[in-house]
């Protein structure tokens, strides 16, 4: 009942009975109707432990009461659920605002937080705040309360309000006299108390949400002075006294954003690079002294050097407030292009109140202070490089700060909507770890260790050229996933390639000119380097980098023909030829050959692959035949012989397939012969 709110039915209890050498043993399980969770009877009086690991006992009575003493023990090792955690809206659970409303099947439950025993709150501050921020009347009958008594038999009382505006739940929680128990429920010796106590609750989260009410206004001010050793006479006093109380502190957060971004708070953009695009505020808070400005129109000109255009005059905000005869100023600023909130700090003469907001004397000074904490924030984010031969690099020497970099919310962008997640055996061991491929129902990605990383250029031509080889199958250019995002330092590229054949997810990293962000992904200024960088990391993880970095720089030369391939055939009609070997496929069109051409010691040159549309495109590339052997390709100095130099390869592979009887005599096959 304490965790559930429910009592144990004996239908919930399943007995199990046998006899053994005469005697009837007994043995019980308890089926938890609210979690599912079978528990077995086990430990207790006079029972026996038989080779299956099953507990008999001589009674039922013994069997029920071992069952009972595991429900029990497990619940004392487990943390008794709160009060307030029943049935809960799972946007409410996570911070979030629920958009059903009203029509929402779970409970909105307010998570309250310890408040200042110090803040005064009467009777009549409730009902005045609902008046000033719905106006409605208050309905005492919101209010719930409820009555127990502690271990000692003295009465406690705690209460609980449901908004009849929202449809949210406040429960009582912390202030003077209170105490909690093993749910956390706060439990009070008076039902005066548990009603202000729930009334605190209430005003306080209308109080951060920026709503009408006077919980500040009843504060007392607590004074703090700094001791340092400079002298009084160059450093001014902090007071923090005399300064104004607002009823919003957070006065730039708009009300369609009324909540700051928690991840932006703490990790700045590299948590959050959403801009005006996210649906919490993004407000700077600078965590140390900003750079002085001596004039307020520097402002303007610290924006058009970073962002190129000029602020207006209505984008700077100022408020003024009187307090003890005195006017005093602070300013604040959203930023345009981003979006993000910057309010006035430090600077010359400041006062900061107890709400953590600046106060200056005049308006100068609190438009010089913002400013600097434009300033400030700006120049942590972006350091600029004057030379242009340190171009290449910025990366190695990581010039562009982290929080520059694109931040995404799907670090693993390239994985399918209907794998679950990574496949744990397969990130461990790699294809020993699983070696379902695409049949698994988890992503395999390939994640290289830093040592694994390329440190040249691959050609995209040379990706393709080894897939074929490994796997027979041609890429194409949309194979090839990329992806882009646009952050303050302009364009960022990164690309993913998912293998057709085993279905393993491979991602760009190192390189040349590669970034990488707080997420471990890597980003490069152009898509040709993210392309590059891909294609390294495929042929380290086939072991084929190093032959290929070989072959990148060796010059150019001639082999001898392959033992094992025949002859260029001696029909020159391809078309004739191809509907020999498979004379129910259509004719060869201009799409059934990929030609490439180069130039060798100012020399033109071609070379071709046979996309096979008989064999639904399986890719022959041409080969020996007195070519030449240049970056992991045969290159001839004719576009007609390059195309002819592919068939042989075809030969070879339809004799081995037993489709042809011989692949030289298929070479010398002609129309005119068998006409």
């Amino acid at each position: 009942i304490a965790k559930f709110g429910k009592g144990v039915q004996k239908d919930d209890f399943h007995e199990k009975s046998c006899d053994f050498n005469g005697n009837k043993w007994h043995t019980c399980a308890f089926l938890c109707p609210q979690e599912g969770c079978i528990y077995y009877a086990a430990g207790g009086r006079n029972c026996l432990k038989s080779k299956q690991g099953v507990f008999w006992y001589p009674s039922l009575n013994d069997a029920y009461a071992a069952t009972e003493g595991v429900i029990v023990n497990h619940f004392r090792m487990i943390t008794l659920i709160r009060l307030w955690d029943w049935s809960l809206c799972l946007h409410t659970r996570q911070g979030d605002k629920c958009k059903t409303g009203f029509e929402c099947k779970y409970d909105h439950v307010h998570f309250p937080r310890p408040l200042p025993n110090h803040t005064i709150i009467s009777a009549d501050d409730l009902p005045k705040a609902y008046k000033e921020n719905f106006d409605v009347m208050f309905d005492s009958r919101c209010r719930r309360h409820k009555i127990d008594k502690d271990s000692k038999g003295t009465r406690c009382y705690t209460a609980s309000f449901h908004c009849p505006q929202e449809g949210k739940i406040y429960y009582a929680a912390y202030g003077p006299n209170s105490q909690s128990d093993l749910q956390g429920v706060h439990w009070y010796p008076t039902l005066k108390d548990a009603n202000i106590a729930v009334d605190r609750v209430v005003l306080e989260e209308f109080h951060r949400r920026g709503l009408i009410c006077n919980f500040n206004l009843k504060m007392k001010v607590i004074v703090k002075i700094k001791s340092d050793n400079h002298d009084s006479s160059s450093s001014p006093t902090k007071a923090e006294n005399d300064t104004p109380i607002l009823i919003r502190p957070d006065w730039m957060l708009p009300q369609s954003k009324h909540h700051r971004c928690h991840v932006f708070t703490r990790e700045g953009r590299a948590g959050c690079n959403l801009g005006s695009k996210c649906k919490y505020s993004h407000v700077f808070t600078p965590t140390k002294e900003v750079p002085s400005i001596s004039n307020r129109s520097d402002i303007f000109d610290i924006y058009h050097e970073y962002f190129g255009f000029h602020l207006k005059d209505a984008d700077i905000h100022e408020k003024a407030e009187c307090m003890s005869c005195r006017t005093w100023y602070t300013s604040g600023l959203i930023c345009p292009k981003e979006g993000t909130i910057y309010y006035a700090a430090y600077g010359s003469d400041f006062h900061k109140s107890p709400q953590g907001v600046f106060w200056y004397k005049n308006s100068d000074s609190a438009i010089t202070a913002l400013a600097g904490v434009i300033k400030s924030a700006l120049d942590n984010r972006i350091v600029k490089d004057t030379s242009a031969q340190n171009a290449r690099s910025i990366a190695s020497n990581s010039r562009i700060k982290n929080d520059v970099l694109p931040f995404i919310q799907r670090p693993d962008w390239m994985i399918p909507a209907h794998k679950w997640n990574k496949c744990r055996p397969f990130l461990a061991n790699g294809a020993r770890g699983c070696n379902l491929g695409v049949r698994c129902t988890f992503a395999h990605v390939h994640m290289p260790n830093e040592a694994a990383l390329p440190h040249i250029e691959t050609r995209t031509d040379v990706f393709f050229k080894t897939y074929y080889e490994l796997f027979g199958f041609s890429l194409k250019e949309s194979d090839i996933k990329r992806k882009v995002e646009v952050t303050v330092s302009g364009h960022w590229y990164t690309a993913g390639f998912a293998c057709p054949k085993y279905g393993t997810i491979y991602y760009s990293a190192g390189a040349y000119n590669s970034y990488r962000s707080s997420q471990g992904l890597f980003w490069y200024k152009s898509f040709s380097d993210a392309v590059s960088a891909l294609g390294g990391i495929f042929l380290i993880a086939w072991g084929k980098y190093h032959a290929q970095s070989q072959s990148h720089l060796s010059p150019p030369q001639k082999k001898q023909r392959t033992s094992s391939l025949p002859p260029l055939p001696a029909e020159t009609d391809l078309q004739c030829l191809y509907r020999k070997l498979f004379p129910k496929c259509n004719n060869l069109s201009n799409k059934s050959f990929h030609v490439e051409s180069t130039h060798i010691n100012s020399k033109r040159y071609f070379t071709a692959m046979l996309l096979s549309s008989a064999e639904q495109g399986k890719v022959y590339a041409a080969e020996g035949n007195g070519g030449l052997f240049c970056e992991d390709k045969w290159w001839y100095n004719d576009e007609k012989i390059a195309r002819r130099a592919c068939f042989p390869v075809l030969f070879v592979e339809l004799e081995r397939a037993r489709k042809i009887k011989c692949a030289y005599s298929m070479s010398r096959w002609r129309k005119s012969h068998h006409s």
